[in-house]
Formats: C-alpha cells, sequence, structure tokens
C-alpha cells in the first residue's frame, strides 16, 4: 500500500474484518485489491511563519535568547579556526628562526589561554542554546496541547459521535 492511498473502513461497512482478514490467522490479505481513496495533496504550502504559529509574546523572550545563542554557537568554530591558525603561525615563525624560544613560549601561551576561554564560553552558549531551544519547543507544545484542546471543548457533542470525522472514525482507524 503506498502514501497516497488509504484504505479506511466507515461504520457502515458492515463485515469489512470478515472480507478482508483470513479466518484461519486473522492477518489482512497481502494480495487482495483494498478499496483505495486517494489523498490530495494540500495547495498550501508550510512557510517558515508556520513553525511559530502556537507562539505567545511569553515565548518571544526564550526565543530572542535562543536566536542569539545559535548565532554565537555558529560563531565558535570561526573563532577556533582563527586561534590555531595563530598557534600555526607562531610554530612557522619559530621554525622560520624569526622568533626566539622564549616568545614563542609566550605567544603559544597567550593562545593556549584563549583556546580554554573558547573552550569554556563554547560549554555555556552550547548549553543555553539546546536549554532555551528546548524550553521554546515545550512551550509550542503546551500551547498547542491548550489551544487544541480549547478548540475540542466548544464542539457539539454530535461532533463527537459523526463517523467522518469523529471518535468512531479515529477508533476505527485505529483498528485497522
Amino acid at each position: 500500500m503506498t502514501r497516497s492511498s488509504i484504505y479506511s473502513p466507515s461504520l457502515e461497512d458492515k463485515g469489512w474484518a470478515s472480507r478482508y482478514l483470513r479466518a484461519d490467522s486473522m492477518e489482512p490479505l497481502r494480495e487482495m485489491n483494498y478499496p483505495k481513496q486517494e489523498v490530495k495533496k494540500s495547495e498550501i504550502k508550510a512557510s517558515w511563519r508556520s513553525l511559530f504559529t502556537f507562539t505567545t509574546r511569553q515565548h518571544s523572550g526564550r526565543a530572542i535568547v535562543a536566536i542569539v545563542s545559535a548565532f554565537l554557537s555558529g560563531l565558535i568554530k570561526p573563532t577556533s579556526a582563527v586561534i590555531y591558525g595563530q598557534l600555526f603561525d607562531t610554530m612557522t615563525d619559530y621554525g622560520a628562526g624569526s622568533v626566539d624560544t622564549g616568545e614563542m613560549v609566550h605567544r603559544i601561551s597567550k593562545w593556549c589561554i584563549g583556546l580554554t576561554l573558547l573552550a569554556v564560553g563554547t560549554w555555556i552558549v552550547e548549553w543555553v542554546f539546546l536549554w532555551c531551544w528546548i524550553v521554546f519547543g515545550e512551550l509550542q507544545a503546551k500551547s498547542a496541547r491548550h489551544q487544541i484542546f480549547a478548540s475540542m471543548l466548544e464542539k457539539n457533542i454530535e461532533w463527537y459521535d459523526l463517523g467522518e470525522d469523529g471518535i468512531a472514525a479515529l477508533l476505527s482507524r485505529i483498528e485497522t
């Protein structure tokens, strides 16, 4: 069965299980052609804005901190490349004889301290980055759950009993 074809028996289709299941094993028949319901592709395309559908003003602060920490996280790799370049440049100068041993040790020590500070900064920035995006995602999920629950509370009780969109259709889809 392909993704574009979905078979969903309705409640009015009496005896569908006996027609599509083997009596001896109760497994679906693989070779049988199931009635297919074509799924139409939506003309609406998702946008970047749809990622933030459930964002509220309370979420903005964490989102801004997450974006800034993502930017800083992106700057870490080029900064470490510059520091490594300076270290190797110092070693090259020493190998060429333009720098004496004391000057080389001083420069290397300076860049090693810089590299250590960058590592500490990386640890902090990456932690803030991960924490903020996890918190932001959890707030988005909570907001989505609350909005969906509120919309379900507004539905008439008849909606839940309908075979096409209600719980009965959901249960029959889960069972198959």
